[in-house]
């Protein structure tokens, strides 16, 4: 089985073992969330004193770097509940639409000439100063959009909350934030197996049917390990032994079946 198979959720039909590589970038994704929470740790007001308060500064730093590489990500899945709007990215993060203004609006965007703005600064002066002068007509419908919207929206003299974008808006956690990643709209069927009262060995040989990676004689013959002479069932000669052939189109099977 592939190695993105078993990490997958088991109700998407893995086996719900752990990506090393999503679960590093999710507790990095945790280290960029507490830069952007009110608590006053030494260790946040250095780095944000060198990287500044959208945390894209000094590019030079090992930490910086990761933190760039992240943010992006962490800003995907994360939705703002907008305070004063000092710490959130304008155009960047998710706090007036389901999706970041970039997305929305990407006539406007491509007008903007200051692309860290925060909220706090876009809406304390006139929102067409953060443009070049002159706007394509596409622009002009998307401003006159953006402002209606804006209109409706007032800053509170609280800090800004960052939960995950997900249903119910719930709090970021490195676990949560794993399971959002591997998060499959489809459940597939083998999922059923693992609710069973069965012994565990026998869910894994359901789990490994599913998949069609039983080591048949079919399946052993199709990898160059038995030769095709060796590959026939036991009671219907001629008839590559598959898993389906096994357990649904064979007579003894067909026999079982019927005697349950």
């Amino acid at each position: 089985m592939s190695w993105e198979c078993v990490c997958q959720s088991r109700d998407a039909g893995g086996l719900g073992i752990k990506n090393l590589e999503d679960m590093n970038h999710c507790l990095l994704l945790k280290f960029i969330h507490k830069l952007h929470e009110d608590e006053p740790l030494p260790w946040k007001r250095w780095f944000v004193s060198h990287a500044g308060p959208d945390l894209t500064g000094n590019p030079d730093s090992y930490l910086s770097k990761l933190v760039l590489t992240e943010l992006p990500r962490h800003r995907s899945l994360t939705k703002v509940q907008i305070g004063n709007g000092a710490r959130v990215s304008f155009w960047h993060d998710k706090w007036l639409f389901d999706d970041c203004l970039v997305a929305c609006f990407p006539a406007l965007y491509s007008h903007n000439t200051s692309d860290a703005v925060t909220v706090q600064a876009a809406m304390g002066s006139e929102l067409r100063q953060q443009f070049r002068p002159r706007l394509t007509h596409a622009a002009e419908s998307e401003l006159a959009m953006l402002n209606g919207h804006l209109s409706l929206v007032s800053l509170q003299d609280r800090m800004d909350a960052r939960v995950l974008a997900v249903d119910g808006h719930v709090p970021f956690s490195t676990r949560r934030a794993y399971h959002v990643i591997h998060t499959h709209a489809t459940i597939s069927d083998i999922a059923r197996v693992w609710d069973a009262h069965l012994p565990t060995k026998v869910k894994f040989f359901a789990w490994l049917l599913h998949h069609g990676r039983l080591n048949t004689r079919a399946y052993l013959f199709h990898r160059n390990i038995k030769p095709r002479e060796d590959s026939w069932c036991e009671q219907c000669h001629g008839t590559l032994e598959t898993d389906v052939h096994i357990f649904l189109d064979c007579p003894k099977a067909c026999s079982v079946w019927h005697k349950l």
